[in-house]
């Protein structure tokens, strides 16, 4: 759908209302779609069908090479067919070095600060950041883990969802990252995080997030978005919407849909039990959130220390 894929550059997607920002001309897009599938298929995959049937380790679950994947590397590159190609090129590398799902790893799953618990009203998985749990010190080995794990989940959750057709709400499978600043302070904060998010975001799940919303930004946010805004890409930065305290639980009500007093907290508008804080978790729903936690399992991963059916 050559609309849906100008809406979503545009970050004004809606399944429901018409666009209200001019469009990006794309009339070459089905030609693009192909030149990026043929080049993946000389390089070991077959495309053709959406499912690779070579050049991959044994027993891996990589993750369908097909138009909804393609879609999302051609707005990434801002529709550049040839920085399409080299970025193709070098994700299926990188998946031949890290075969997916990656496996999250202990000291990620025992204080995660990423939960996924459930979808948006679109059917986009939510994933809430806690970072205030997050401090300079923890290792960048286990956050990029914990980044990769957990796209890795949520990717197959969107897939083990699919229909016979392309969701008409989700057409390219993108989730929502919701970035609670509540009480954060400048340890919270760190260049080499940032850094590490915005590469994995940009190299290897491409345009996978759809909507970035940063709840109960801080006072110093001026100064804090002003150390973020140079790694962004300027449609990431479309993509950033701020919501403060006042407004919290209305916009994530809205972002639920008719199901938000089931499964939001209060703190968020509803009337579900909070989410217990990174560390203090006992299942792996608890620690990771139900969503997450169902994907791991229907992909049979082996966590350490942990029975991943002990729920």
């Amino acid at each position: 759908d050559l609309e849906a894929i100008a809406r979503l550059y545009e970050n004004d997607f809606s399944p429901y209302e018409p666009p209200v920002v001019p469009l990006r001309p794309l009339p070459q897009l089905p030609q693009q779609l192909q030149a990026v599938m043929k080049a993946v298929a000389e390089v070991g995959i077959e495309s053709s069908t959406g499912v690779e049937r070579s050049g991959l380790p044994n027993g891996s679950s990589h993750l369908p090479i097909d138009d909804i994947w393609t879609g999302r590397v051609l707005i990434a590159t801002d529709f550049d067919t040839a920085k399409s190609i080299k970025l193709a090129r070098n994700y299926i590398n990188w998946r031949r070095k890290f075969a997916g799902p990656t496996i999250p790893m202990k000291a990620w799953i025992d204080h995660a600060i990423v939960i996924v618990p459930f979808e948006d009203h679109r059917g986009r998985p939510v994933a809430i950041s806690r970072l205030k749990a997050y401090t300079s010190k923890c290792p960048i080995e286990v956050m990029t883990n914990g980044y990769r794990a957990t796209a890795d989940g949520v990717m197959a959750h969107l897939l083990m969802q699919r229909g016979a057709t392309i969701s008409s709400t989700n057409p390219l499978e993108q989730w929502v990252l919701c970035i609670d600043c509540e009480g954060i302070g400048w340890s919270n904060v760190s260049s080499e995080y940032i850094r590490m998010f915005v590469s994995e975001s940009a190299e290897r799940y491409m345009e996978r997030i759809g909507a970035i919303y940063i709840l109960n930004p801080p006072s110093a946010w001026r100064m804090m978005n002003s150390l973020i805004q140079p790694f962004l890409h300027p449609r990431t930065l479309r993509k950033i919407k701020l919501v403060h305290a006042s407004d919290v639980p209305r916009v994530m009500c809205d972002l639920i849909g008719k199901r938000s007093r089931e499964l939001l907290p209060p703190n968020y508008g509803g009337c579900a039990p909070e989410f217990l804080p990174p560390g203090h978790g006992r299942t792996l729903e608890e620690k990771v959130g139900p969503l997450l936690a169902d994907s791991w399992r229907k992909l049979g991963m082996k966590l350490e220390g942990m029975d991943i059916n002990d729920g």
